[in-house]
């Protein structure tokens, strides 16, 4: 967030701890919200706020994956989603997406097989280009995680090198 805030001239953080609300006197133009990222995405379509850039970086259950992107795609431009290689995550984000007509590739950066499964990855999602507009950011890009999520199943994960 300080490294994005950089090229900003507003923005909001969201964080369910209270040292969130310490950056505001670090970075004035940082707007702190101690509060779920379910209820921040409420507040600020109940305040018609709209952004260019959203990174959601809440709880990464399936759950909470999808209603964060899925609220997101109502307010942002441009959205990068995280841990793209997790089943969980992904599903949740898949979940989100079956219904919009937005521009997405969930294997923007592809994940990886962690100690404790696949994590890792990221997504983006154009919520301004439809899903069939004939522009792709990555188009021969071929999806890993099909793969990725079969090696983890295997008995032996961390063998798999990398």
């Amino acid at each position: 967030m300080r490294v994005l805030s950089r090229f900003a001239s507003e923005v909001h953080t969201v964080d369910v701890e209270p040292r969130v609300l310490e950056i505001e006197k670090e970075l004035p133009h940082i707007k702190a919200w101690q509060c779920a990222s379910s209820e921040a995405m409420r507040r600020f379509s109940h305040e018609d706020l709209r952004f260019d850039f959203c990174l959601p970086d809440g709880d990464l259950s399936r759950v909470a994956a999808r209603d964060d992107l899925g609220a997101a795609i109502g307010i942002c431009d441009v959205i990068v989603v995280h841990d793209t290689g997790n089943p969980e995550c992904r599903s949740g984000y898949v979940e989100a997406l079956a219904e919009k007509d937005v521009y997405a590739n969930l294997d923007w950066v592809d994940g990886r097989i962690q100690v404790d499964g696949p994590w890792g990855g990221f997504g983006i999602v154009l919520s301004g280009y439809s899903r069939d507009h004939p522009y792709r950011i990555t188009s021969v890009k071929v999806s890993n995680f099909d793969l990725i999520a079969a090696a983890c199943r295997c008995k032996h994960p961390t063998r798999l090198g990398g």
